[in-house]
């Protein structure tokens, strides 16, 4: 029986092997770039320019339109502005704390902003002084869309039919070799049931099959970097995860031991497993990993995870219970966001900054130990928790006068 698939991927999402937590290699680059500007464009702290190029993008962009929506949500002005409404914080000089943490902020997001130009840049005059890389074509058969890349090889941006319910690959397109599979090639598929992956294609790039709810997918004996286990797709070597299927309907999935990396959207909107373990050499969940995993509801997090990437956890309503352990530095944006079950969490030592609506939208959670290491936590980190949120925090730590500035109940540990 067909089902929907219910969460949104962007168009142009991570499109390189290897470390998908950078942000240069996590979606789309200009979103990246409107997004790390958002808090100053709603603080009115813009140059003219850049409120010019963000409002320009606004407007063709549903996801950044309903993120500012997030930043402009009605509520309580000192939860913004709190320095309008908290008088008897005792340390005067808090005021001058938050300025810093702003300013610190800016230079983050206005260094992120230009690295990100300097990328785009670059690819802009590769691209213009190629001859053949990157031209897309129409295949002959009208079911693909393809460029060529620098080894006269074939490389599938989409496949464009709707008629049919199986498909083997070819493994030439209009005689070149296929070689590729990009992002999002076959996302949006709910007709398909079954996919060959030829053995000529030697790399597949994150969410390829998306939002394909009745896939299931088969590798050529032959091809050298790809194969299908227990229903999963890897890597030979099993050192990348890069495919969980949506209807694969086991409620407990064991990533084997030597994986080190799991592609962006890997299990994105699967609604059947409900606890995953994930092996030691797993560095950083990336993004949207898990997002919409509806019936998740248990997850430990190995004590070799550094980075908890953007969206990881989003959407994710039944997760009740999440081990973080020592090893982590960073959670990132919404990564837990519109966890429904939450009721408490300890974020261990170690840590040191929470994203942007981390948490927000995870209204039963009741308790965070949030440890000294800390020194960032960004704006709406616990959006719509704060009527039975109780922060566990030290004294004087970055973690208190968080609490403080954003009118959240805290306890000294």
């Amino acid at each position: 029986m067909k089902t929907e698939s219910n969460y949104n991927i962007p168009a142009d999402s991570a499109n390189e092997p290897g470390n998908y937590c950078s942000i240069i290699n996590s979606g789309n680059m200009e979103c990246h770039i409107v997004r790390d500007l958002l808090p100053s464009y709603q603080d009115g702290l813009l140059s003219e320019e850049s409120k010019a190029f963000v409002s320009e993008h606004l407007k063709s962009c549903n996801a950044c339109r309903e993120e500012l929506r997030i930043y402009s949500m009605d509520l309580p002005e000192e939860i913004f502005h709190p320095e309008n409404k908290i008088k008897d914080v005792s340390e005067e000089s808090f005021r001058g704390f938050v300025g810093s943490v702003r300013r610190r902020k800016i230079i983050y997001s206005v260094t992120v902003a230009l690295i990100a130009c300097l990328v785009m840049t670059a690819a802009y005059f590769l691209i213009a002084n190629s001859a053949v890389i990157g031209r897309e074509k129409l295949s002959a058969d009208g079911s693909f869309k393809y460029s060529v890349d620098s080894n006269n090889a074939a490389v599938i941006i989409s496949y464009l039919r709707y008629d049919s319910t199986g498909l083997i690959i070819p493994d030439e397109i209009d005689g070149h070799k296929t070689d590729i599979i990009e992002s999002g090639a076959f996302e949006g598929h709910p007709e398909l049931e079954e996919l060959t992956i030829p053995k000529t294609v030697r790399q597949i790039n994150p969410s390829a099959f998306s939002r394909c709810p009745d896939l299931h997918i088969k590798t050529d004996p032959e091809n050298p970097a790809y194969e299908i286990i227990d229903e999963v797709l890897f890597r030979k070597d099993q050192s990348e995860l890069i495919w969980y299927p949506e209807s694969k309907t086991d409620e407990f999935y064991e990533v084997p031991e030597g994986t080190v990396s799991i592609y962006p959207y890997a299990f994105a909107g699967n609604q059947y497993i409900k606890e995953i373990r994930l092996p030691d050499g797993i560095r950083c969940i990336s993004e949207y990993t898990f997002t919409q995993c509806t019936n998740l509801e248990t997850v430990d997090i190995p004590s070799g995870v550094e980075f908890i990437s953007a969206d990881a956890f989003a959407g994710c309503d039944n997760l009740a219970r999440i081990n973080l352990s020592e090893g982590l530095k960073f959670i990132g944006d919404r990564a837990f966001f519109n966890c429904r079950k939450l009721t408490e969490l300890v974020i261990p030592d170690g840590v040191t900054e929470i994203g942007t609506s981390a948490f927000g939208m995870c209204r039963t959670l009741e308790t965070v130990t949030i440890p000294d290491s800390v020194t960032d936590i960004g704006t709406g980190a616990f959006l719509q928790c704060h009527r039975n949120l109780t922060i566990i925090c030290g004294e004087e730590s970055y973690a208190m006068k968080f609490a403080k500035a954003n009118l959240i109940e805290y306890k000294i540990r």
